[in-house]
């Protein structure tokens, strides 16, 4: 039954330095929501994410390396409170 399941699951999108973590609602309130034992690195993401910044920029600022910036945006996505998209550039 484990196998099967293994089998069905999609495949993990790849996410690019040039991509983006866009949140799907404000800063404050992500944070809020999160859970009291929310990861520090967690919380530094999100008071980071900016829609002009690319991931590659976003680890800068945040302090973290590109890998783990990846698996927090994973995380965010599943639980519905991001998507990685295109920088927005502001032309």
């Amino acid at each position: 039954a484990a196998a099967r399941r293994a089998r069905r699951r999609r495949p993990r999108r790849r996410y690019r330095p040039y991509e983006t973590l866009l949140l799907l609602d404000d800063a404050a309130s992500t944070l809020r929501d999160l859970p009291r034992d929310a990861a520090p690195q967690l919380r530094a993401l999100v008071a980071h994410a900016d829609p002009f910044s690319t991931f590659h920029a976003l680890a800068a600022k945040a302090g973290l390396p590109l890998p783990r910036v990846y698996r927090l945006a994973r995380h965010l996505c599943e639980w519905k409170r991001a998507r990685v998209i295109a920088v927005v550039r502001p032309d």
